[in-house]
Formats: C-alpha cells, structure tokens, sequence
C-alpha cells in the first residue's frame, strides 16, 4: 500500500492541475467572447425632430437611422430626404461636416475614433426640416 500512495497522490495532482487551468482558460476565453460582444455591440441612437421626404412628411420608418457601434456611426438613409447637411458637434466645437445626397447615397459611416469622450450632437439639416440626436464616446 506504501507504494501506491505516491503515485496515487501525484495522480490526484496531476488531474487537480489539469481542471484548474482548464477552468483559467475556460475564464479567459468567456471574458474575451463577452469583450468583443461589447465592442459589436451597437446601440440605436433616438433622434427627434421632422423633415420631409420628397413625397412629405415621415411617415411609417424613420428616414434616417444611426447607430452607434463603439467608436463608429452607421447611418442609414432609408428615405430619400434630398440633399442633407451633417453634422456632429462636441464641447470643443464643430467635430465633422458632410453633405450627402440622400437620392444616391443610402449608407455612411462615420469614424469618431480620435475624438475626446464626451457627449455629441449630431444634426442633419436641409430646407426641408432638421433631425438630431445625442451620443456618448
């Protein structure tokens, strides 16, 4: 029985080892799954206001969608509402300006990587009406 204790004792070691870094791994891995499900993330951005289509007022879906997906904005032009101007402003000021013509263009993305954290406005104005909303990098 001597004999065996050893080799018993360094077997319940070895498994002991093997389930606790198994476990650490196990960790790891669902922290860095759960880390970029953050990152992927996006977050739908409320806008308020009017503007008309061409055809009149919004009605049904929202003309313009934004979604926030970190440091990125993804607008969505679901109708056309002619020619807009765009544009995101910060505490230090004025951050981005674009036009963009709704009746070509039904996609932008918006980089604001670089930008300081803080609270943002974002605009979109033609003569035909004026829609914002408010985000946090």
């Amino acid at each position: 029985m001597k004999k065996q204790t050893p080799f018993i004792f360094i077997s319940i070691t070895i498994l002991l080892l093997i389930v606790c870094c198994s476990w650490g791994i196990a960790t790891n891995n669902t922290t860095d799954i759960l880390s970029v499900n953050e990152q992927n993330s996006s977050n739908k951005i409320k806008m308020q206001g009017n503007i008309k289509t061409r055809g009149g007022f919004r009605s049904g879906t929202d003309p313009i969608v934004v979604e926030q997906q970190g440091t990125t904005l993804s607008i969505l032009f679901q109708k056309d509402v002619a020619i807009l101007l765009i544009s995101i402003i910060g505490l230090q000021g004025e951050v981005y300006v674009a036009t963009v013509d709704t009746s070509t263009q039904s996609t932008l993305i918006v980089p604001l990587a670089g930008l300081p954290t803080g609270n943002y406005t974002i605009t979109f104005n033609n003569e035909r009406g004026m829609i914002w909303g408010e985000f946090m990098i």
